[in-house]
This record gives C-alpha cells, sequence and structure tokens, in this order.
C-alpha cells in the first residue's frame, strides 16, 4: 500500500496496539523462555555457591570466608547476566528486520498502511528498547528467585549495596552503551542483508576488527590522552561517544531502510 512517509501519531499508535495484540502469545513466550533460561543460570550459580557456604561453614580454616562466597553470588551472576545480555542485544538487533527476509513476508509487510518511518521506528521499538526492557527485567526476576529458592542476596540487598554501587557508577554506563552500540550495528546488518543477518553481520565485523585493529588502538590511545588533559570522566566520556555512534548506526540503518522499500516497490 502506497502511504505517504508522513509520520502520524494516530496510525502509529494503531499499528503498534494491532502489533501486541496479534503477537502477543510469542511475546509472552519469549519472555517466559528468556525468565527461564537466566533463572537456569541463577540457580545453577547460587548451588554453587550454597556448596562452597556450606564447607566453609564445617571447615573454620576454609580458604574463603563465608561473606565472601556468599557476596560472589552476585557478582558471578551479575557477569553471567552481563554475557548474556550482550548476546541478547546483537540477536534481537539481527531480528529487526525479519519480516522481509523472504518475499511473502515482504509483500505482507509493504500492505500494512504505515509511512516508512512508522515501520522503522515500530520495530526499533520493539527490538531494542521493549526487548532490553524485557530482559533486563528478567534478571531482576531471576535474581530474587534465586535468592529465594536457592542460596545467596539479591543485588538488591544490603549485603550487596557495596558491589551494587560501585556496579551502578562504574561498569553499567559502559555496559549498556555498549550493547546498544553492538545492537545498533546488527539493526543495520539487518537492514542490509534481512537474510541470515546475524551470521552475515558477524562476519562482516568479525573481518572489520581484524583489518582496522591498528586503528582502533590509535584512536583508542588518542581519546584517553584527550581525556586525562581535559581532566574528563573515562567513563561517562566514553559512554557518551559510544551512545552517539549507536545513533549514527541507527541512522544509517533508517537511511538503508527507506531504500529497502524502494527498491522492494519497484
Amino acid at each position: 500500500m502506497n502511504t505517504p512517509d508522513k509520520f502520524n501519531f494516530e496510525r502509529f499508535g494503531l499499528a503498534t496496539r494491532q502489533y501486541f495484540s496479534y503477537n502477543k502469545k510469542q511475546l509472552l513466550g519469549g519472555m517466559l523462555a528468556t525468565l527461564g533460561f537466566l533463572s537456569l543460570i541463577a540457580f545453577a550459580i547460587g548451588n554453587h555457591y550454597e556448596e562452597q557456604y556450606d564447607r566453609c561453614i564445617q571447615n573454620a580454616h576454609y580458604w574463603e570466608s563465608p561473606e565472601t562466597i556468599y557476596m560472589k553470588t552476585v557478582e558471578i551472576e551479575a557477569l553471567a547476566f552481563t554475557c548474556c545480555f550482550f548476546l541478547f542485544t546483537v540477536i534481537a538487533g539481527s531480528l529487526t528486520f525479519s519480516s522481509f527476509n523472504s518475499k511473502k513476508k515482504r509483500i505482507t509487510s509493504l500492505m500494512q498502511p504505515m509511512a516508512k518511518s512508522e515501520m522503522f521506528i515500530l520495530r526499533i521499538l520493539i527490538h531494542t528498547v521493549l526487548a532490553n526492557v524485557m530482559f533486563i527485567g528478567c534478571c531482576i526476576a531471576a535474581d530474587v528467585l534465586r535468592s529465594i529458592l536457592v542460596f545467596g542476596p539479591t543485588i538488591w540487598t544490603s549485603h550487596a549495596i557495596i558491589f551494587t554501587d560501585k556496579f551502578l557508577n562504574t561498569a553499567l554506563p559502559i555496559i549498556l552503551s555498549s550493547a546498544i552500540f553492538g545492537q545498533a550495528l546488527y539493526t543495520l546488518g539487518a537492514a542490509l542483508w534481512p537474510r541470515n543477518s546475524f551470521i552475515i553481520t558477524f562476519g562482516v565485523l568479525f573481518a572489520a576488527q581484524l583489518i582496522f585493529i591498528p586503528i582502533i588502538e590509535n584512536i583508542t590511545d588518542l581519546f584517553v590522552s584527550i581525556v586525562e588533559f581535559l581532566h574528563i570522566d573515562e567513563i561517562l566520556a566514553a559512554s557518551l561517544i559510544i551512545f552517539a555512534m549507536a545513533i549514527g548506526v541507527y541512522w544509517l540503518a533508517w537511511l538503508r531502510f527507506k531504500r529497502y522499500q524502494i527498491i522492494l516497490k519497484l
């Protein structure tokens, strides 16, 4: 359907409600599967450190203190969830334009009474904003379930507050900005290669990394020198730069998506 490329909030809201109405079972299933997967990881970590904690209590000469073992449950869980978050974001990004990976799906998508900008924003909201919020919510739920059913504190309890503050103030800004940047790259890959997007994008990025390693190292050294000279917080500056780069990559994905639509309509 040939809809003028002018964003309309009423039409966008209707399309969003329609999407959730048609796909609520798939979305709920995906959320439960994610929660189940993260809970299995959290339970495995809890069981492992519960055994160490019991041995420590029974053996006064154990090489670690009970408090250290208790806290490691949270620290290792946070590390595992972070790795899963990076993997989840790039997979979600590579699926952004999965509705265009076959002729039948392309025709169905193009027949929707939506402007191209509405199609693009709806897919970004679902595969970036909603998916990431859902994953973080599942992480929190799995953390609480592990604490209740297995062993160890939650990341929000007073036992873990020192680790939580350190994590939120240092690692979290870099983790979020880097994950968004990686997701943006795979979203651009999905716009370029809707079919087998994840595999192709991974291969291209891996090859590009090998080729441009010297340039990346020089840029990193230059960034460190500038930050030290200006006395700017390194983590904040790096996070803002990475986030700005992600916005630029999403803009490239949008430009590709617009042309992709035109090519398909011809």
